[in-house]
Protein backbone atom coordinates (compact mmCIF):
# COMPACT_ATOMS: atom_id res chain seq x y z
CA UNK A 1 0.00 0.00 0.00
CA UNK A 2 1.22 3.68 -1.28
CA UNK A 3 -0.07 6.76 0.12
CA UNK A 4 0.00 9.95 -1.31
CA UNK A 5 -2.30 12.16 0.60
CA UNK A 6 -2.78 11.29 4.60
CA UNK A 7 -6.28 9.31 4.76
CA UNK A 8 -9.55 10.97 6.55
CA UNK A 9 -11.69 8.85 9.04
CA UNK A 10 -13.59 6.32 6.22
CA UNK A 11 -16.86 5.64 6.95
CA UNK A 12 -18.10 3.91 3.68
CA UNK A 13 -16.20 2.38 0.98
CA UNK A 14 -16.89 2.20 -2.78
CA UNK A 15 -15.97 -0.35 -5.28
CA UNK A 16 -15.54 -0.55 -8.93
CA UNK A 17 -16.71 -3.98 -9.84
CA UNK A 18 -15.27 -5.16 -13.70
CA UNK A 19 -11.69 -5.82 -13.16
CA UNK A 20 -11.29 -4.63 -9.75
CA UNK A 21 -13.40 -7.39 -7.60
CA UNK A 22 -12.82 -9.78 -10.65
CA UNK A 23 -11.48 -10.28 -13.96
CA UNK A 24 -14.20 -9.09 -16.60
CA UNK A 25 -11.79 -10.00 -19.95
CA UNK A 26 -12.64 -13.56 -19.78
CA UNK A 27 -16.20 -12.91 -19.17
CA UNK A 28 -16.81 -10.21 -21.65
CA UNK A 29 -14.71 -12.50 -24.53
CA UNK A 30 -17.16 -15.64 -23.62
CA UNK A 31 -19.95 -13.17 -23.95
CA UNK A 32 -19.50 -11.11 -26.99
CA UNK A 33 -18.38 -14.56 -28.99
CA UNK A 34 -21.79 -15.64 -27.54
CA UNK A 35 -23.73 -12.56 -29.18
CA UNK A 36 -21.82 -13.46 -32.59
CA UNK A 37 -23.19 -17.13 -32.59
CA UNK A 38 -26.26 -15.96 -31.71
CA UNK A 39 -26.44 -13.13 -34.52
CA UNK A 40 -25.67 -15.77 -37.26
CA UNK A 41 -28.32 -17.68 -36.58
CA UNK A 42 -30.82 -15.63 -36.83
CA UNK A 43 -31.52 -14.84 -40.51
CA UNK A 44 -29.05 -15.55 -43.42
CA UNK A 45 -28.18 -11.95 -43.69
CA UNK A 46 -26.38 -12.57 -40.75
CA UNK A 47 -24.15 -15.68 -41.02
CA UNK A 48 -21.13 -14.11 -42.16
CA UNK A 49 -21.30 -11.00 -39.55
CA UNK A 50 -18.03 -10.24 -37.40
CA UNK A 51 -17.19 -8.37 -34.35
CA UNK A 52 -15.45 -5.89 -36.66
CA UNK A 53 -18.87 -5.10 -38.22
CA UNK A 54 -20.67 -5.08 -34.86
CA UNK A 55 -17.87 -2.74 -33.56
CA UNK A 56 -18.31 -0.33 -36.95
CA UNK A 57 -22.26 -0.26 -35.88
CA UNK A 58 -21.56 0.57 -32.47
CA UNK A 59 -19.56 3.58 -33.19
CA UNK A 60 -21.89 4.95 -35.57
CA UNK A 61 -24.78 4.95 -32.95
CA UNK A 62 -21.97 6.66 -29.99
CA UNK A 63 -21.24 9.59 -32.77
CA UNK A 64 -25.09 9.84 -33.60
CA UNK A 65 -26.03 9.42 -30.03
CA UNK A 66 -23.05 10.53 -27.99
CA UNK A 67 -25.34 10.12 -24.69
CA UNK A 68 -25.71 6.40 -24.87
CA UNK A 69 -21.77 6.33 -23.84
CA UNK A 70 -23.08 6.67 -20.37
CA UNK A 71 -25.78 3.99 -20.21
CA UNK A 72 -23.98 0.83 -21.89
CA UNK A 73 -27.55 -1.43 -21.77
CA UNK A 74 -29.21 1.19 -24.09
CA UNK A 75 -26.12 1.30 -26.29
CA UNK A 76 -26.34 -2.44 -27.04
CA UNK A 77 -29.82 -2.44 -27.87
CA UNK A 78 -29.83 0.78 -30.31
CA UNK A 79 -26.66 -0.99 -32.21
CA UNK A 80 -28.63 -3.86 -31.90
CA UNK A 81 -31.34 -2.32 -34.07
CA UNK A 82 -29.09 -0.63 -36.51
CA UNK A 83 -27.50 -3.59 -37.26
CA UNK A 84 -30.81 -5.58 -37.97
CA UNK A 85 -31.60 -2.58 -39.94
CA UNK A 86 -28.63 -2.51 -41.69
CA UNK A 87 -28.71 -6.00 -42.61
CA UNK A 88 -32.65 -5.58 -43.61
CA UNK A 89 -33.84 -8.02 -41.10
CA UNK A 90 -37.57 -8.77 -40.91
CA UNK A 91 -39.34 -8.61 -37.93
CA UNK A 92 -35.58 -6.84 -36.19
CA UNK A 93 -37.53 -5.61 -32.84
CA UNK A 94 -38.69 -9.65 -32.08
CA UNK A 95 -35.13 -9.92 -32.45
CA UNK A 96 -33.66 -7.52 -30.12
CA UNK A 97 -35.34 -8.72 -26.50
CA UNK A 98 -33.61 -12.45 -27.47
CA UNK A 99 -30.09 -11.26 -28.91
CA UNK A 100 -29.54 -9.12 -25.84
CA UNK A 101 -30.27 -11.73 -23.18
CA UNK A 102 -27.95 -13.90 -24.69
CA UNK A 103 -25.26 -11.59 -24.29
CA UNK A 104 -26.10 -10.85 -20.21
CA UNK A 105 -26.85 -14.23 -19.86
CA UNK A 106 -23.05 -15.02 -20.76
CA UNK A 107 -22.49 -11.25 -19.31
CA UNK A 108 -23.06 -12.74 -15.80
CA UNK A 109 -20.86 -15.61 -15.39
CA UNK A 110 -18.72 -13.59 -13.58
CA UNK A 111 -15.61 -15.61 -11.43
CA UNK A 112 -15.37 -14.55 -8.09
CA UNK A 113 -12.74 -16.22 -5.97
CA UNK A 114 -13.32 -17.18 -2.63
CA UNK A 115 -10.50 -14.74 -1.03
CA UNK A 116 -12.74 -12.10 -2.32
CA UNK A 117 -15.84 -13.33 -0.78
CA UNK A 118 -14.26 -13.64 2.49
CA UNK A 119 -12.55 -10.29 2.07
CA UNK A 120 -16.22 -8.77 1.25
CA UNK A 121 -18.03 -10.56 3.85
CA UNK A 122 -15.08 -8.99 6.83
CA UNK A 123 -15.33 -5.39 5.25
CA UNK A 124 -18.99 -5.45 5.34
CA UNK A 125 -18.55 -5.93 9.13
CA UNK A 126 -17.28 -2.67 9.32
CA UNK A 127 -18.41 0.00 6.90
CA UNK A 128 -21.18 0.06 4.79
CA UNK A 129 -19.69 -1.33 1.00
CA UNK A 130 -21.42 0.73 -2.20
CA UNK A 131 -21.02 -0.85 -6.01
CA UNK A 132 -20.27 1.84 -8.64
CA UNK A 133 -20.23 0.66 -12.17
CA UNK A 134 -20.34 2.13 -15.68
CA UNK A 135 -21.46 -1.59 -16.90
CA UNK A 136 -24.08 -3.63 -17.13
CA UNK A 137 -23.77 -6.42 -14.74
CA UNK A 138 -26.52 -7.80 -13.09
CA UNK A 139 -25.45 -7.91 -9.37
CA UNK A 140 -28.61 -9.42 -8.25
CA UNK A 141 -28.13 -12.87 -10.19
CA UNK A 142 -23.85 -12.91 -9.12
CA UNK A 143 -22.87 -14.48 -5.69
CA UNK A 144 -21.90 -10.11 -5.02
CA UNK A 145 -25.33 -9.72 -4.50
CA UNK A 146 -25.41 -9.57 -0.87
CA UNK A 147 -22.81 -7.95 0.27
CA UNK A 148 -23.56 -3.90 -1.31
CA UNK A 149 -25.25 -1.74 1.15
CA UNK A 150 -25.89 0.54 -2.34
CA UNK A 151 -25.50 -0.25 -5.77
CA UNK A 152 -25.06 2.02 -8.81
CA UNK A 153 -24.79 1.50 -12.35
CA UNK A 154 -24.44 4.29 -14.65
CA UNK A 155 -27.45 4.67 -17.19
CA UNK A 156 -29.59 7.90 -18.69
CA UNK A 157 -30.03 9.10 -15.76
CA UNK A 158 -26.97 8.72 -13.55
CA UNK A 159 -24.25 9.37 -16.09
CA UNK A 160 -20.94 7.31 -16.41
CA UNK A 161 -17.33 8.12 -14.39
CA UNK A 162 -15.42 10.28 -14.77
CA UNK A 163 -18.50 12.25 -14.02
CA UNK A 164 -18.77 12.78 -10.33
CA UNK A 165 -23.03 11.99 -9.98
CA UNK A 166 -23.26 8.45 -8.65
CA UNK A 167 -20.48 9.15 -5.73
CA UNK A 168 -22.64 12.77 -4.90
CA UNK A 169 -25.78 10.23 -5.00
CA UNK A 170 -24.21 7.44 -3.21
CA UNK A 171 -22.91 9.93 -0.49
CA UNK A 172 -26.77 11.68 -0.77
CA UNK A 173 -28.44 8.28 0.37
CA UNK A 174 -26.19 7.02 2.58
CA UNK A 175 -26.23 10.57 4.21
CA UNK A 176 -22.52 10.26 4.31
CA UNK A 177 -20.45 13.35 3.34
CA UNK A 178 -17.88 11.95 0.46
CA UNK A 179 -14.72 13.09 1.93
CA UNK A 180 -15.17 10.19 4.26
CA UNK A 181 -16.18 8.01 1.32
CA UNK A 182 -13.38 5.54 -0.15
CA UNK A 183 -13.53 4.39 -3.50
CA UNK A 184 -11.39 1.88 -4.98
CA UNK A 185 -11.16 1.25 -8.36
CA UNK A 186 -8.93 0.14 -11.35
CA UNK A 187 -8.74 3.07 -13.35
CA UNK A 188 -7.67 6.19 -12.96
CA UNK A 189 -9.06 7.79 -15.66
CA UNK A 190 -12.77 6.88 -14.42
CA UNK A 191 -12.74 5.38 -11.01
CA UNK A 192 -10.16 7.73 -9.20
CA UNK A 193 -10.68 11.22 -11.37
CA UNK A 194 -14.55 10.65 -10.67
CA UNK A 195 -14.26 10.36 -7.33
CA UNK A 196 -11.81 12.49 -7.13
CA UNK A 197 -13.74 15.17 -8.73
CA UNK A 198 -16.95 14.33 -6.04
CA UNK A 199 -14.68 14.97 -3.36
CA UNK A 200 -14.25 11.51 -2.04
CA UNK A 201 -10.94 9.60 -1.33
CA UNK A 202 -9.69 7.72 -4.16
CA UNK A 203 -7.64 4.28 -4.22
CA UNK A 204 -6.42 3.16 -7.17
CA UNK A 205 -6.10 -1.00 -7.02
CA UNK A 206 -2.61 -1.51 -9.08
CA UNK A 207 -2.35 -5.69 -8.53
CA UNK A 208 0.48 -5.54 -11.69
CA UNK A 209 2.38 -2.29 -10.59
CA UNK A 210 0.72 -0.73 -14.18
CA UNK A 211 3.27 2.18 -15.54
CA UNK A 212 1.37 4.62 -16.49
CA UNK A 213 0.68 8.59 -16.93
CA UNK A 214 -1.35 9.25 -13.81
CA UNK A 215 -4.23 12.12 -15.41
CA UNK A 216 -4.97 12.32 -11.48
CA UNK A 217 -3.41 11.74 -8.24
CA UNK A 218 -5.33 8.72 -6.06
CA UNK A 219 -4.86 9.14 -2.66
CA UNK A 220 -3.59 5.27 -2.25
CA UNK A 221 -2.43 2.49 -4.41
CA UNK A 222 -3.05 -0.83 -3.58
CA UNK A 223 -1.72 -4.11 -4.61
CA UNK A 224 -4.32 -6.25 -2.66
CA UNK A 225 -7.51 -5.36 -1.76
CA UNK A 226 -7.04 -7.08 1.30
CA UNK A 227 -4.69 -4.17 2.46
CA UNK A 228 -8.22 -2.12 3.36
CA UNK A 229 -8.80 -4.09 5.99
CA UNK A 230 -5.57 -2.56 7.94
CA UNK A 231 -7.54 1.09 7.08
CA UNK A 232 -11.41 0.17 9.01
Amino acid sequence: MIFYRSPKPIKAISFDLDDTLYNNYPTIMAAEQALIIHLQSVHPNLKNITKRDIELVREQVLLEQPKLSSDVTLLRRHWLAKLFNNHKIPNSDNHIGPTFSTFMLARNRISISQKTITFLSKLKSRVPLIAISNGNLDIETTPLANYFTLKMFANSDNKAKPDPAMFLLASQKLSIPCEHILHIGDQLNTDVLGAKRAGCQAAWFDPYSAVKPYPVLADLQLQSLDELLNLV
